[in-house]
């Protein structure tokens, strides 16, 4: 008892209560894991078997009561954790309730009343007391006919939630708000929760913590919330005063931060107040800021058959080394990549995440649809017939003791993150998650995605773009040969573009990203007598944009003396594009590419086409950004669409995956895997099958290019298109990973991958086409 404080010993107390008489009980209380603790607390002192669930809005009835399954040719019911609950005399623990829809939970309002529910099976769950009696006339095997079921006396509901309408979410219909005995589970108190910060941050000054869980407390309370400032997570005060202890030398303001991000979660009117608050309690930092520099090494640590490893980190001159969790693969120096240019911010924040890392799970934000059920498992069919159920990369993950990578947390219902709150089995102590997403909008009501809930369960990081000699550093590392002179005027260009206030200009900057500039930088560097003006055209599409945003674009180019110029434009002379076959190579203009050795004939475009000069610029084009590595967006008339690329893609002899139209209804999973009906001795079952898009990344498939012929996608996926183009990775619902690797030629113990492991072919490429009517765009 003395570990425990007062405050969640009265919380034990009065829960046995409610336990001795019967009644089941409705922990309400703000975001955080605290309810959740208190109930496990008590079912842990009880020695009580327990069934949990996260409900979200994909909680059906069926993950409740019964999910149907089949084996060896038969449909049967497998009871889900109520009904599981009730009949073996466990602990059902509801968590969410505020999420679940408000068609699912009132299927359990019988049970939570009368302890009775009619199963799917047929079954019938009755009553101990009514059971009973009803064996004092019956026998038990008449009762088994009738599909009796005895609900156990011990069986107990403990069900968790928010506030609403403080919080988001579901209100409860009065009806199961009845069934249960609330209480209110606050926070800890100021006293309990100040003796906890100093039991964790010994080398920290104690007035530095008082001050510290003053602020928190402050924007927890009635005033911060009427002025529309989310909630601080104080639950994750005590993993900040971890990191300050071992780095006391730190700032506080800093390190709250990465809690409560409110230069990017706020407007200016909550910032000044957020500032405010920090000024009262001396937290603001009166000169510059303390922050880690970078990771000098790492180094791997074993303690009681534990993975770890000993990282230094150098911050205000000294080095300090912390033990962080590490996972079971070789370990290797930091910066070593070839492919990863280091800058002095992102030095700073790989130092920062490797703080956070040794704490608490961490949140990437910067400027870049899942269902609750395949974040955790997915149903699958085996060869026989037969439903079963296999883990995710998450589940997986923390099972192992692997880092795990959640891209695009914006764009995920709440809900369906609060899953990842608690698990039953042992995670691995090693096991941590990293999640990216973007700013929030400030103002918003659709894009808010950082709550108070979410402010609970990770650490925060922002990366800020790249400044303007940063920026210059990695084009030059990456393209060497890029002409100072055009580089200066792009770069100018971009970032005065990016510092207006004009949003007609900031929508061009959208345009011109890292990644674009890069694009730019490759083309300039093979062919420098080039026009810049045209390349920064072309990537920013200005002639489809409307005429205002075109004439502040040609204004900005103006001041930035970039010029048009037609003495040194490579379409000046048109007769020099000849399409020309020879000794295994393809040359239109001055770009050459061999031609490829089919495996798959039929899959080699053949089509009827006349050569003429604008068809053979085109062909140029697709030629050199194929042979530079570079994915292809085009806008072209259906005549293109339909003729001049798959020309070109004849004379090369590359194969082509059948046409991927695009539309409304069009979904990743219908385009990667779907079902496949097959036959076995006795009946049918479905199995997945690749479908276009996966086939077209296969190895034996040689080069592949997928046409697109829709410009209506929806946003799901497109954002996970673009991941697969640019990071050459992606993961499908039965969980396939793509890899960018080797030809298949060079790859050595092929049988060594997992059947579950399909390879990305060296030359793949992807071809995005968008037609539009030709006399409103003639090409």
């Amino acid at each position: 008892s003395d570990s425990l404080a007062q405050s969640v010993i009265q919380h034990l107390r009065w829960i046995m209560q409610k336990d001795l008489l019967g009644q089941d009980v409705f922990l309400i209380g703000p975001p955080g894991p605290l309810r959740r603790s208190i109930a496990m607390q008590y079912l842990e002192l009880t020695k009580r078997e327990v069934e949990y669930i996260a409900l979200s809005r994909d909680t059906t009835e069926t993950d409740l009561k019964q999910r149907r399954e089949i084996r060896a040719g038969t449909a049967f019911y497998i009871d889900q954790c109520a009904v599981r609950a009730a009949t073996e005399g466990r602990t059902l623990i509801l968590e969410g309730l505020e999420k679940a829809e408000r068609n699912v939970l009132p299927v359990l309002n019988n049970l939570l009343e009368n302890r009775e529910m009619q199963l799917e099976d047929g079954r019938f769950l009755m009553s101990a007391e009514r059971y009973d009696k009803l064996l004092q006339d019956h026998t038990k095997t008449e009762l088994d006919a009738w599909k009796i079921v005895r609900v156990s006396e011990n069986f107990r509901v403990i069900a968790l939630g928010l506030p609403v309408p403080r919080y988001s979410g579901n209100p409860l219909d009065p009806p199961l708000r009845s069934r249960f005995q609330a209480r209110d589970i606050y926070y800890l108190p100021f006293k309990d929760q100040l003796k906890l910060l100093y039991s964790v941050g010994a080398n920290v000054p104690t007035e530095k913590v008082s001050q510290l869980l003053s602020f928190a407390t402050t924007l927890c309370s009635q005033e911060s919330s009427s002025l529309g400032l989310p909630d601080f997570p104080l639950d994750s005060l005590p993993a900040a005063v971890q990191i300050l202890d071992s780095f006391p030398m730190m700032s506080i303001q800093h390190a709250l931060q990465r809690l409560y991000p409110y230069t990017v979660l706020l407007g200016h009117e909550g910032k000044m107040a957020v500032e405010g608050v920090l000024k009262r309690f001396e937290l603001e930092d009166s000169r510059r800021s303390v922050l880690p520099e970078e990771i000098v090494s790492v180094e791997r640590t074993t303690e009681n058959n534990v993975f770890q490893a000993s990282v230094t980190i150098r911050i205000a001159e000294k080095e300090v080394t912390i033990k962080v969790p590490a996972g079971t693969r070789p370990l290797s120096q930091p910066c070593t990549s070839d492919r990863f240019i280091q800058t002095l911010s992102h030095k700073q924040l790989l130092a920062e995440m490797m703080q956070s890392h040794k704490v608490k799970d961490i949140c990437l934000i910067g400027g870049k649809d899942m269902t609750a059920r395949d974040l955790l498992q997915q149903r699958y069919t085996l060869p026989n017939g037969d439903t079963a159920w296999r883990s995710s990369p998450l589940v997986n993950a923390a099972l192992e003791g692997k880092l795990v990578l959640l891209d695009g947390i914006h764009r995920v219902n709440a809900g369906t993150l609060a899953v990842l709150q608690r698990s039953i089995f042992p995670v691995h102590p090693s096991f941590r998650i990293i999640a990216l997403a973007e700013p929030p909008v400030i103002g918003s009501t659709t894009q808010q995605w950082l709550g108070p809930e979410f402010l609970t369960m990770f650490f925060f990081h922002y990366m800020k773009p790249l400044v303007k000699s940063e920026e210059i550093q990695v084009i030059k590392e990456m393209v060497p040969n890029m002409p100072t002179e055009a580089l200066d005027k792009l770069l100018s260009f971009t970032h005065k573009l990016r510092e207006t206030q004009d949003p007609t200009a900031q929508s061009l900057a959208a345009s011109l990203s890292t990644r674009q500039l890069l694009r730019i930088s490759r083309r300039l560097s093979q062919y420098p007598n080039e026009n810049l003006h045209n390349a920064v055209t072309k990537a920013c599409l200005s002639r489809f944009l409307p005429s205002l945003a075109r004439s502040a674009l040609e204004k900005n180019l103006a001041d930035a003396a970039i010029e048009i110029s037609t003495d040194n434009s490579p379409e000046s002379d048109l007769e020099d594009y000849k399409c020309e076959v020879s000794s295994g190579s393809l040359r239109i203009g001055a770009v050459s590419a061999p031609i490829y050795n089919a495996h798959e004939k039929m899959k080699v475009p053949d089509v009827l086409f006349y050569d003429n000069i604008q068809n053979e610029v085109l062909k140029h084009f697709l030629l050199f950004h194929c042979k530079t590595n570079f994915h292809l967006y085009m806008v072209l008339p259906l005549r293109h669409r339909n003729k001049c690329v798959p020309r070109k893609l004849s004379v090369a002899c590359v194969t082509i995956v059948p046409s991927v139209a695009l539309h409304l209804g069009s979904s990743w999973r219908g385009h990667t895997v779907g079902p496949h009906r097959s036959w076995g001795s006795r009946r049918s079952f479905l199995l997945d099958e690749s479908q276009s898009l996966t086939q077209g990344a296969r190895c034996l498939l040689g080069k592949s290019t997928e046409e697109v012929g829709s410009a209506v996608t929806l946003p799901a996926l497109r954002c996970i298109l673009k991941k697969r183009v640019a990071k050459k990775k992606t993961i499908y619902s039965i969980y396939k990973m793509q890899k960018f690797k080797l030809p298949f030629s060079q790859i050595e113990n092929f049988n060594n991958f997992t059947q579950l492991t399909i390879i990305y072919h060296l030359d793949y490429r992807s071809g995005f086409l968008i037609h539009f009517h030709p006399t409103l765009h003639p090409l």
